[in-house]
C-alpha cells in the first residue's frame, strides 16, 4: 500500500471515531428481524387487580346530587329517627362515623373521606369474627393442648414384603457395604471382613398436654435389621417397641392458671375486640343522632331565612312605591333584600349537604329522586339527671373503661406467668416399654417364639415377656434468675401503668360526663332564653311595622328589627337542635347511647349445621358421667355479660310532658341538688308566650306533616324514666310546629310534597 493510501485510510478512520464519538453501540445480530414486543422498557406500571365483584348499585346508579342551580326532586322521604337508626345499621357493614361523633354545628357537616385514606383500618361488623379466629384468638390457644400425632420413617435399605423360598424378599433400598477392622485370619470366627447391613425405622405417636402441665405420649416404634454379620440368630430381625411416657412439672409450669393464661389472654384480647365494636356502633349511632337533628335545624332554618327574604322583599316593595322614600332608603332595602336572599340560598346548601351526609351516615345513594326530611319532634321539656347515679354508670358501662380494665386483667396475668419463671425447673417422668424381638413384624400364623426362624416381633412384645420401665427427675435452675427477674419488674411496671391509665380514663370519663351534664343544663336556659328574646323582637317588628306603614317610622330602624328577629329565632332554633343533642351526648358520656336509642348488640345467628353439632355434643354430654373439674379450674376473671339495659336505673328525670307513640308519660319534679345555701331562692323562669310568634299576618306553613309508616323494629325508649308519680305539667316552652318545605309556590301556600323542587324568587323591580 502506497503511503498516499495509507493517509487517505488514516484520516476515514479518524473521521469515523470522530464522528461516533463516546456513545455505545448495540450490537449486530444475523437473524434480527427487529421485533421487540417481549422487550420492557419499565420495571413497574400502575395496573389494574383481576377481581370480578358487582359494583354496589347505590354507587354505581345514584343519580346526580341536589345542587342550588339543580334542586329537583320527586317527593319528601319523612324518617324518624328510629328509622334513621335502623337502616343505618342494616347497612353498615363497614361502620361509617365522621371524624366527631359529638359534632353540632349544622353548617360544618361534611362526608368524612378517612375510608379513602386508610380502607385497611376502616371498623366492620366482621372484626371481631376475623379476630376470634386469628392466630391470636381463643381456638388457636387452645390448639395447645390439642393431640399430637407423629409419624415417620428413616434409615438404610428396604422393608421385606413376604419370605419366598426361606428367603427375606427386599422391596428397594441401599446395601451398606463397610469393610470391617478385622484380622482376615480370624474372620470367620468372629464377623465378616465387609459388613452387608440393611436398616429401616417406622415409629408413630401420639402426645397431648393436659391443663396441669403434664404431657402423655404412647408410641409404636418398628426397627428392621437385616445384617451379614455371624454369631447373630437370624440374618434378618424386627423389633417391636411400645412406649407409655409421661412428663410431670412439679414447680415451674405447674397447675391449670399458668398453663391456661395463654388461653385465658387470647379470650380477652377477644372482649376488647368486642368493646372496639360496641364504641364504634356506639359512634355511629351517636353520629346518626346528631345528623338527624342537623338535618331538622337545617329545614327550620330554611324556613326562617325564607320568611325573612319574603318580608324584605314586602318591604322593599313598599319603599319602591312610596315617593317620600330617598335613594339610598330604596337601595338599603334592596340590599336587605338580595342579603337575605344569598342567607336563603346558604340555608339551602347547608340543608343539602346535612340530607347528603345522613344520608352516607344510613348508607343510601348519593341521591335516588327523594329528600330526607326529619319529622320526630325535638322536646322541650326539661331533663335532669341525677349526677351520683350517672357517674357511677359512666363509670361501669363506658366502653373504653371496660376495655382498660381487660388490659389491666391481661397485665395481672403476665405478671403471674413472670411470677412462675422464678421457679426452678423440677419435672419426673416415668416410662413404660414392652420389649419384642421376631425374625418377622407381624403375621397372623406365627406361632414360634424367637429367635425361631417364623417368630414374629408382635407376638414377642405382647407375651409380656420383656419389660422395662424408667422413671427419675429433672432439675434445672439459672443462678440469679437475671433474665426471670427482669420479666417481674417489667410486667409489675407494665401493670402499675395500665392502672395509671385505667385511673386518669375514669377521671376523664367524669369530666366528660360532668362537661355534658353541664352543657344539658345551659341549653335549656338558653333555649327558654332564646324564645323570650324572639317573642321581644317579634313584638318590636310588629310596632315598628305598623308605624312605618302609618308614615310615622324610620326605614333603618325596621330593617335593623327584620334582621334581629331572623337571628333570635334562628338562635331559637340552633338552642332547640343543640338542646336534643345534649341530651343524647349525656347519654353517650354515661355509656347508655345504646339503649337510649334502642339498639342491643348480640351475637349473629350460626349455621344450622354448627347448631346440630352443638346439640350432638350436649346430648352426649348429658347421657356422660358427670365428673367434678372444680379442682383444676383456673381463678375466675370475668364477672359476667355485661348488662346492656339498666331497667331504668339511669338517673334521669324529665320535667313536663313528652309524646311517645301516642301515649303520655308523666314524670315528677327533682329536687334540686345545688342550691344557694340559706336563700331559698328557686330559679327564674319566664312564661313562654302563648302560640306561634307569626311573620306578619300571613302563615307560610303550619299543621303536623304526614306521618311515616310505623317500622317493625320495637319502639325506641328514647328517655329512662325514673317513676315518680306527680300530676302532668306542661313544659315552660311551647314547641313551635313550624315547618316549611323546601319547594313552595310563587303565592307561598303551603305545599306538603312537592315534586317540583325550583323556587320561583318573587321578582324585584
Amino acid at each position: 500500500m502506497s503511503r498516499q493510501q495509507r493517509t487517505v485510510l488514516a484520516l476515514l478512520l479518524i473521521s469515523q471515531i470522530a464522528l461516533a464519538g463516546c456513545r455505545p453501540i448495540q450490537p449486530r445480530y444475523l437473524h434480527s428481524d427487529g421485533d421487540l414486543s417481549h422487550y420492557l422498557d419499565s420495571a413497574t406500571d400502575l395496573e389494574y387487580p383481576d377481581v370480578e365483584q358487582e359494583q354496589l348499585p347505590d354507587a354505581a346508579f345514584s343519580n346526580a346530587p341536589l345542587t342550588i342551580s339543580d334542586p329537583d326532586f320527586s317527593n319528601f322521604w319523612d324518617v324518624t329517627l328510629e328509622e334513621a337508626v335502623s337502616i343505618a345499621l342494616q347497612n353498615s357493614k363497614v361502620i361509617r362515623t365522621t371524624s366527631n361523633s359529638l359534632a353540632t354545628n349544622p353548617s360544618a357537616a361534611r362526608v368524612p373521606d378517612g375510608l379513602q385514606r386508610s380502607a385497611e383500618t376502616a371498623p366492620t361488623v366482621y372484626d371481631p369474627a376475623v379476630f376470634e379466629s386469628s392466630p391470636q384468638g381463643v381456638e388457636a390457644a387452645l390448639s395447645e393442648f390439642d393431640a399430637q400425632i407423629v409419624g415417620g420413617m428413616n434409615g438404610l435399605g428396604g422393608a421385606p414384603i413376604g419370605r419366598r423360598n426361606g428367603v427375606n424378599q427386599i422391596v428397594g433400598g441401599v446395601v451398606t457395604h463397610i469393610p470391617q477392622n478385622l484380622n482376615p485370619a480370624f474372620a470367620g470366627l468372629f464377623g465378616t471382613q465387609v459388613l452387608d447391613q440393611q436398616q429401616l425405622n417406622f415409629n408413630a405417636e401420639i402426645s397431648k398436654k393436659t391443663a396441669t402441665g403434664a404431657t402423655f405420649a404412647i408410641r409404636e416404634i418398628s426397627l428392621y435389621n437385616s445384617t451379614n454379620s455371624r454369631g447373630v440368630g437370624v440374618p434378618s430381625t424386627w423389633t417391636s417397641q411400645l412406649q407409655v411416657d409421661a412428663h410431670l412439672p412439679l414447680l415451674r409450669g405447674r397447675g391449670t392458671l399458668i398453663n391456661r393464661i395463654p388461653t385465658v389472654i387470647a379470650r380477652t384480647n377477644t372482649d376488647i375486640a368486642l368493646a372496639d365494636f360496641e364504641a364504634n356502633v356506639r359512634n355511629l349511632v351517636s353520629d346518626i343522632e346528631n345528623q338527624y337533628w342537623n338535618l331538622h335545624c337545617s329545614y327550620r332554618f330554611l324556613a326562617l331565612q325564607k320568611k325573612a327574604r319574603d318580608n324584605a322583599l314586602a318591604t322593599w316593595r313598599i319603599v319602591e312605591t312610596d315617593t317620600r322614600r330617598q335613594a339610598h332608603e330604596k337601595a338599603r332595602s334592596r340590599q336587605q333584600y338580595f342579603q337575605f336572599r344569598a342567607q336563603v340560598e346558604s340555608a339551602l346548601n347547608d340543608l343539602q349537604r346535612n340530607e347528603h351526609v345522613l344520608r352516607y351516615l344510613m348508607g343510601l345513594a348519593v341521591a335516588d329522586g327523594r329528600v330526607l326530611r326529619p319529622i320526630d319532634d325535638p322536646t322541650t321539656a326539661r331533663v335532669d339527671f341525677d349526677w351520683t347515679t350517672v357517674n357511677a354508670e359512666a363509670l361501669m358501662r363506658t366502653p373504653e373503661v371496660r376495655e382498660q380494665k381487660w388490659r389491666i386483667k391481661q397485665a395481672e396475668l403476665n405478671l403471674i406467668a413472670a411470677r412462675n419463671n422464678l421457679l426452678p425447673e423440677l419435672n419426673a417422668y416415668a416410662q413404660y416399654e414392652a420389649f419384642g424381638l421376631g425374625d418377622e413384624l407381624i403375621r397372623a400364623s406365627g406361632s414360634d417364639r424367637f429367635p425361631a426362624t417364623g417368630s414374629t416381633a408382635v407376638d414377642e412384645m405382647l407375651s409380656g415377656d420383656y419389660q422395662n420401665v424408667r422413671f427419675g427427675f429433672e432439675f434445672f435452675m439459672p443462678v440469679g434468675f437475671r433474665a426471670e427477674l427482669a420479666g417481674v419488674r417489667n410486667a409489675q411496671l407494665s401493670l402499675a401503668r395500665d392502672h395509671a391509665r385505667l385511673e386518669d380514663l375514669e377521671l376523664n370519663t367524669s369530666h366528660q360526663l360532668g362537661q355534658a351534664i353541664r352543657d344539658l343544663d345551659t341549653n335549656y336556659h338558653l333555649l327558654e332564653t332564646q324564645f323570650n328574646r324572639w317573642r321581644a323582637a317579634k313584638d318590636e317588628v310588629d310596632n315598628l311595622r305598623a308605624l312605618f306603614e302609618g308614615g310615622l317610622g324610620s326605614l333603618d330602624i325596621l330593617l335593623d328589627a327584620q334582621i334581629r328577629i331572623t337571628l333570635a329565632e334562628q338562635a331559637y332554633y340552633q338552642s332547640l337542635c343543640d338542646y336534643q343533642r345534649s341530651i343524647a351526648a349525656v347519654h353517650y358520656r354515661k355509656g347508655s347511647l345504646l339503649e337510649y336509642d334502642n339498639v342491643y348488640l348480640a351475637e349473629g345467628p350460626w349455621p344450622a349445621k354448627a347448631m346440630w353439632d352443638a346439640l350432638g355434643h350436649a346430648r352426649r354430654r348429658d347421657a356422660a358421667k358427670y365428673v367434678n373439674y372444680g379442682w383444676s379450674r383456673p381463678n375466675v376473671i370475668s364477672q359476667g355479660q355485661t348488662s346492656q339495659m339498666q331497667n331504668g336505673a339511669s338517673g334521669e328525670f324529665l320535667e313536663g310532658s313528652f309524646e311517645t307513640e301516642g301515649a303520655y308519660e308523666t314524670l315528677g319534679t327533682p329536687t334540686p341538688m345545688m342550691q344557694p345555701q340559706g336563700s331559698g331562692r328557686q330559679p327564674e323562669v319566664i312564661e313562654a308566650p302563648q302560640g306561634e310568634p307569626q311573620n306578619g299576618s300571613k302563615i307560610l306553613y303550619q299543621g303536623s306533616l304526614p306521618k311515616a309508616p310505623v317500622p317493625s323494629l320495637k319502639a325506641p325508649q328514647r328517655s329512662i324514666l325514673n317513676s315518680a308519680a306527680a300530676a302532668p305539667q306542661q313544659s315552660t316552652l311551647q314547641l313551635v310546629n313550624h315547618y316549611e318545605p323546601i319547594a313552595d309556590s310563587g303565592n307561598h301556600e303551603p305545599v306538603a310534597n312537592s315534586s317540583n323542587r325550583q323556587i320561583n324568587w318573587p321578582a324585584a323591580k
